[in-house]
C-alpha cells in the first residue's frame, strides 16, 4: 500500500475496523487484546511515547506525523538499499506500525537519521538480533540517556526498545559477557 494511500489506525478503529490487534504487544505488559476477538481494550495498559528527539534537540513527534490511535508517530529518515524515505514509526510500545519505507526490503541495513538536522541517530549498542545497531532517540529535551527509545538500523528488525537507566548497566554488562563468550547477546 503506498503511503499517500495507507490508513493508520485511530481510536474508531478500536471496535475492530481496522486495527490488527493481533500485531500488537507490549513487552513486559502482556500481550494486547486482539480487536477481532471482540476482546475489551479498557483494562489493559499502553506505554505511548509522546514526546521525541533527535541527539540536537530536534522534536520527532509533531501534531502532522501520521498518527497510531490518534497519537502521532516518530518520525525519522532512513536510508538504505539505495532509497531513502521520511518513515513515522508507532509511538506505541510493542507495535511495529509504521507509515513509509515501502521501498525498503528486511534485512536491509539502514542509515536511521534525524529529518530536521539530517544527521545520523548516534549508537546505543549492538542490537540482540545480531545485525544491525540500536540507535538513539530521547524521550526528554534534556537528552538523557537515561530515558531513550532504541531502534535497530536493520529494516524489518523489530527489537526496538523503551530503556530507563536502571537497565542500561544491565545490558550492557549481559552483552559484554556473551561476547566474551562468543554468543550473540539475547
Amino acid at each position: 500500500m503506498s503511503d499517500s494511500t495507507r490508513k493508520t489506525p485511530d481510536a474508531e478503529d478500536l471496535d475492530g475496523a481496522g486495527l490488527d490487534g493481533a500485531d500488537l504487544g507490549v513487552s513486559g505488559l502482556g500481550r494486547l487484546p486482539s480487536v477481532d476477538s471482540g476482546d475489551d481494550f479498557s483494562g489493559d495498559a499502553l506505554v505511548i511515547v509522546t514526546q521525541a528527539f533527535c541527539h540536537h534537540g530536534h522534536a520527532l513527534i509533531v501534531p502532522d506525523n501520521a498518527t497510531f490511535l490518534d497519537f502521532p508517530g516518530v518520525r525519522v529518515h532512513v536510508n538504505g538499499g539505495g532509497s531513502g524515505d521520511d518513515v513515522v514509526l508507532s509511538p506505541i510500545q510493542g507495535d511495529h506500525g509504521r507509515v513509509g519505507g515501502d521501498a525498503f526490503a528486511d534485512g536491509t541495513a539502514c542509515e536511521v537519521r534525524c529529518p530536521v538536522c539530517d544527521e545520523e541517530l548516534p549508537t546505543y549498542a549492538a542490537c540482540p538480533c545480531g545485525d544491525g545497531k540500536l540507535r538513539l532517540i530521547y524521550l526528554t529535551p534534556k537528552l538523557t540517556p537515561a530515558h531513550v527509545v532504541a531502534v535497530c538500523d536493520i529494516w524489518g528488525c523489530h527489537r526496538s526498545r523503551i530503556v530507563g537507566e536502571a537497565e542500561i548497566i544491565g545490558e550492557l554488562v549481559e552483552m559484554e559477557v556473551a561476547q566474551a563468550r562468543g554468543e550473540r547477546p539475547s
